[in-house]
């Protein structure tokens, strides 16, 4: 896409741009452009006058990216662009930007897209203030340092919601002064003397050594020993 820029109606916009950036000129408003959300496009400023103004001034100068086109002393820039839209061989892909009637009507008979001065000139203002903050909160790279959270902490002004944790050797001071004091060791009474056997561990009820199981065993041992009996019985009797 391309952009087709009736230079002089938008200059003469007022009350739009914002203060500091009010009254701006050729170059101010190609500034504005390339710095915007349009500035990888080609656009052509379409202007009324020479190029070379009545001091020698030359008003502006064609850039990368951009073009400026001067109608000259005997046409208006109107007419300039009209003829422009005419010749172009692929309109649908220019964006007209223009609040003239006739250059509205000519851009869409051509099928071109139509922006008005007022809302070009907002998006402008919307882009460079956008710019100015990235720019303003724009940080230094951190060089692959890491930084502590009381670090970003301090950077951003917030203050730790962790409450204030003592030290171990003061948490250690702290315990010691509220627990109970030891007794030493020379004041620590002997064990009473007893005569009765400390008793040795025996096995866990549940292993297969203890008394239940082996009873268990045994029966199922002597339930099978007669279930089998009982099976040759009966294939002796039916032989």
């Amino acid at each position: 896409m391309k952009l087709l820029i009736d230079t002089c109606n938008i200059l003469h916009r007022t009350g739009i741009l914002p203060p500091d950036l009010a009254g701006i000129d050729e170059r101010g408003l190609a500034n504005l452009v390339q710095n915007s959300r349009y500035g990888n496009l080609k656009v052509d400023f379409m202007c009324d006058g020479p190029r070379v103004a009545a001091d020698g001034r030359v008003r502006a100068t064609t850039g990368p990216g951009c073009r400026f086109r001067f109608a000259g002393r005997h046409q208006t820039a109107d007419a300039l662009i009209i003829k422009a839209l005419q010749n172009s061989s692929s309109p649908r892909r220019l964006l007209v930007v223009s609040s003239d009637r006739a250059i509205q009507i000519e851009a869409r008979k051509r099928r071109c897209r139509v922006l008005s001065a007022d809302d070009f000139l907002e998006q402008l203002a919307q882009d460079d203030h956008s710019a100015s903050r990235k720019e303003r909160f724009k940080r230094p790279p951190m060089d692959g340092v890491p930084r502590s959270a009381e670090f970003w902490l301090k950077e951003f002004g917030l203050e730790s919601e962790e409450p204030n944790t003592p030290d171990p050797a003061q948490r250690r001071s702290s315990f010691d002064s509220t627990a109970e004091p030891r007794p030493e060791a020379d004041s620590v009474p002997p064990l009473p003397e007893t005569s009765s056997p400390i008793p040795e561990a025996t096995s866990s009820p549940s292993t297969a050594d203890s008394p239940t199981e082996e009873v268990r065993w045994r029966r199922l041992m002597e339930e099978a020993d007669r279930l089998w009996e009982q099976h040759q019985e009966s294939d002796d009797s039916s032989a």
